[in-house]
């Protein structure tokens, strides 16, 4: 009697490891398959964001050249006129400079998004600045309308 109940539950206990041991193995083997879905999905999704972030680096870095190119191109033409202190005769040769500043930045504003917030508050208060002083040196009276003060020079260079 006693060998059948020690049979029984020897019996029983290694049924009940059997089935735990089974268990477990088919649970571990879904949470592998699992996490190697996972795994695949996270590297497909960090591949495409790479990818992504790649294009938008490349976006920024190439208006940030085209509008540091055309600030050049610009900066030499107000340089001109600053140097000519208003010699200039030819009507067109102004409206071109003219033209020139504007779709600069017409440029600039539509890509601005593109840039930091320093270098947007850098390139905003340098437009005005080139605003009010050619203003100023053409216009005196139009200054005083458009603000009481100054502009103060930029002291941060623009990064």
């Amino acid at each position: 009697m006693i060998e059948e109940i020690l049979t029984f539950v020897i019996g029983s206990g290694l049924l009940i490891a059997l089935i735990g041991f089974v268990a477990r193995s088919v649970f571990l083997h879904y949470l592998d398959r699992d996490l190697a879905t996972f795994k695949e999905s996270l590297k497909t999704e960090a591949i495409k964001r790479q990818l992504v972030f790649s294009e938008v680096y490349k976006r920024r870095i190439d208006v940030i050249s085209d509008l540091y190119r055309q600030s050049v191109v610009v900066g030499r033409l107000v340089a001109y006129v600053v140097g000519m202190q208003g010699a200039i005769k030819d009507e067109g040769e102004i409206r071109k400079i003219e033209e020139r500043v504007k779709a600069f930045k017409e440029s600039y504003e539509e890509n601005r998004l593109w840039l930091n917030e320093q270098c947007c508050k850098a390139m905003d208060q340098l437009l005005s600045q080139h605003s009010i002083s050619a203003a100023a040196k053409f216009h005196p009276l139009l200054v005083n309308e458009i603000c009481d003060e100054r502009p103060q020079p930029i002291v941060a260079p623009i990064a």
